[in-house]
């Protein structure tokens, strides 16, 4: 087949992990790909260009929030200057459509935008689309204070709640605009796909279509074993925003004996200043050595894999999180929260260990896996075994290869339907 790949996501990102592994399989199989992408969107952080025929780039910059004070006129700002922006991708975006409808590609395979989540490639070409989503425009969705702990109002002078009420009405305005957008969008797809059976669920609730899971893979060629000495340390990795957990890892260990505390290192491709400024005070309060590394290589993450005592993972509803996976293929037992998509990654007590969000349970998990040197051993090669033989990307690529040949077979029935009933009229008018 001739396949157009749209990309739109952070790059280095998970989901630009997962679009790329499965842009090189459907090279490696023998269809034709063409990238397409945003000139403002890097494609430098994985090899696209050793594995599609042509890489088409349109001119169009990334939106970028402000970020001044007072923060309810950058909030205003943002939202006013947002509505222009969209204006403007979705005319590059009709425009990039147009020119895909017009070389002949029998399929469009779309990866996440980051922006809308959901792009407007979708409604606008007139080809069968594929469209991965690992997960809904989340802010518009979920409980604000949940998502941006300083909209909360608890505790706060009339004036200070009444500030914080409308920047909240502000924040959720421009969230709910995009929502609306990427609902639409994400309607128009020939096909959904998804990365576990929790955020199908949600999927279906927001947007109100069926999406197929297909789970994604790991690369086992890379994330692997090095047999290197463990070091007295718990690792977690995520973005340093409200929603990844950290605070919640920062109090679990500080009920650790000091004698027997690990120190917790976060790997993060990107931080919040507030949020980061906030763990660090924290894991000062609580006498927790924090180390956070940014946007290091492939090698170096593996290596802190190996070398750690344990991955912790207590993100906040995470749809999947290749984390617990990446861990595990390289033997490190994972500690992970009892919510959403991660309860379909671990084993509890054979690959791992899962915990409801509690400071005590963590730290009780992480002491069993320091006290318990075969328990430890024997979470390590489970897991190992389970990746390997559940989680590889070959497996993965069989199913979604599956999809997009369905999807063709279904396009080229209704043609052959629609020729049919053509030449039935044809010779029924005596044409």
């Amino acid at each position: 087949m001739k396949i157009a790949a749209y990309t739109n996501s952070m790059d280095g990102s998970g989901a630009r992990r997962v679009f790329f592994e499965f842009v090189k399989r459907l090279t490696e199989a023998g269809h034709h790909v063409d990238l397409y992408h945003l000139s403002g969107t890097p494609i430098q952080k994985f090899p696209f260009a050793e594995y599609v025929k042509e890489i088409y780039s349109y001119p169009m910059a990334q939106f970028r929030d402000l970020s001044f004070k007072p923060y309810i006129a950058s909030l205003a700002a943002d939202l006013f200057r947002k509505v222009f922006y969209l204006n403007q991708l979705k005319r590059i975006s009709q425009e990039m459509c147009k020119d895909i409808n017009s070389r002949g590609y029998d399929l469009v395979f779309s990866d996440v935008c980051n922006l809308l989540r959901a792009p407007y490639q979708l409604r606008f070409v007139k080809i069968p689309s594929v469209f991965y989503l690992h997960h809904p425009k989340r802010e518009a969705y979920e409980p604000l204070h949940l998502i941006v702990s300083n909209f909360s109002c608890e505790g706060q002078p009339p004036l200070i709640r009444l500030y914080k009420k409308l920047s909240a009405a502000l924040y959720q305005a421009d969230n709910i605009l995009v929502g609306h957008i990427s609902k639409t969008n994400a309607q128009a797809a020939s096909l959904v796909l998804t990365n576990s059976y929790y955020t199908r669920e949600y999927i279906y609730k927001v947007y109100g279509v069926f999406a197929k899971v297909i789970y994604p893979g790991i690369d086992i060629s890379r994330f692997h074993p090095l047999n290197l000495p463990r070091k007295n340390y718990v690792m977690s990795v995520g973005g340093i925003e409200e929603t990844k957990g950290f605070k919640d890892i920062v109090l679990g260990l500080s009920l650790i004996p000091s004698d027997k505390r690990p120190s917790l290192v976060i790997v993060a491709g990107r931080r919040q200043p507030r949020i980061y400024s906030e763990l660090v005070s924290l894991a000062k309060e609580k006498d927790v050595k924090l180390s956070v590394f940014e946007n290091i290589t492939d090698e170096e993450l593996i290596r802190l894999y190996n070398e750690a005592l344990a991955v912790v993972f207590m993100p906040l509803m995470e749809p999947l999180g290749l984390v617990p996976l990446e861990s595990m293929a390289c033997g490190t037992p994972v500690i992970g929260v009892k919510e959403g998509g991660v309860r379909e990654s671990i084993i509890d007590g054979q690959t791992g260990i899962l915990i409801d969000r509690d400071a005590q349970a963590l730290a009780d998990a992480v002491i069993r896996l320091m006290e318990s040197p075969e328990l430890h051993e024997r979470f390590s090669q489970n897991g190992i075994t389970y990746v390997r033989e559940q989680w590889n990307w070959d497996k993965a690529f069989v199913r979604f290869d599956a999809c997009i040949e369905k999807l063709s077979e279904k396009k080229k029935n209704l043609y052959s339907l629609l020729s049919t009933a053509s030449e039935v009229s044809s010779f029924n008018t005596g044409c």
